[in-house]
């Protein structure tokens, strides 16, 4: 009888490193990038917006494009 390994197992288990259980979110947006200087672009019914590491707003999904983005103090080049 072959064994499985013990590693592949807790890799199935819904839990972190700490031993607790992960609850999986469904975000309201269509695609989600990499969170950059904690903020993150977000795209909704084709539209884009950022949002921060706590999942708010910075700027609702409402720009047709995002060319680039700098939020220090929230500069983005962007159209409506």
């Amino acid at each position: 009888m072959k064994k499985t390994p013990v590693i592949f197992l807790l890799a199935l288990l819904p839990i972190n490193l700490l031993g607790q259980s992960v609850k999986k979110v469904k975000l309201p947006y269509d695609e989600m990038y990499a969170f950059q200087d904690n903020y993150s672009l977000v795209l909704k019914n084709g539209k884009y917006g950022i949002i921060d590491t706590a999942l708010n707003e910075v700027i609702p999904p409402i720009l047709e494009n995002i060319h680039s983005y700098d939020l220090s103090p929230y500069f983005f080049d962007g159209e409506l």
